[in-house]
């Protein structure tokens, strides 16, 4: 349910993000240009992953990103509700999405590798049914807040702030579980 929510993120904002370009910011045209130059800044977490899980492990990972994205996202959707300039909000923006895109590549390989510990043994039908279900259930998660986007980023601000906090609460919750068994 966590890697659903974590992903369902990252679709959220994939839906969305065209439409509050053009939209709300007037700037259709450039956002190609803003979406790689967010990827290729966000390109870099595989490799910040990488070093940190075997410092830190996953599950430490996982938190701590989730835990930064509930922040990143509550303090978006405030500066949105303030109504500051415009510009303003469209560095925001900007910064915000590297922070989905971020996010996404700490927490999902980390969340499908933690899902599939416990069946190592049938990796290759584990993998599917797992990949399988958590997309599924992302859109599931998604398609309620894509439905009500109103031409402004609060609703995905909102639908972002609450998935990281479910996350967080699964991914913790599991590993409790996991420490009292």
């Amino acid at each position: 349910l966590a890697q659903s929510l974590c992903l369902g993120m990252l679709f959220l904002f994939l839906s969305m993000t065209q439409q509050i370009f053009d939209v709300t910011f007037g700037r259709g045209d450039s956002f190609a240009l803003w979406f790689g130059a967010v990827a290729i800044v966000a390109a870099t977490s595989g490799v910040v992953n990488a070093t940190l899980v075997v410092r830190l492990g996953m599950v430490v990972l996982v938190r701590a990103m989730l835990a930064a994205q509930i922040v990143f996202s509550g303090v978006f959707s405030i500066l949105w509700v303030m109504q500051l300039p415009i510009d303003i909000m469209f560095v925001a923006f900007i910064l915000w999405k590297t922070t989905i895109f971020y996010q996404a590549g700490m927490t999902l390989g980390n969340l499908n590798a933690l899902a599939m510990e416990p069946i190592g043994h049938i990796a290759g039908i584990g993998a599917s049914v797992i990949g399988s279900v958590s997309t599924v259930l992302a859109m599931v998660f998604v398609i309620p807040v894509g439905l009500a986007f109103d031409g402004t980023p609060l609703p995905l601000g909102l639908g972002v702030l609450v998935m990281a906090t479910g996350a967080l609460i699964l991914v913790t919750r599991a590993g409790l579980a996991a420490q009292n068994s």
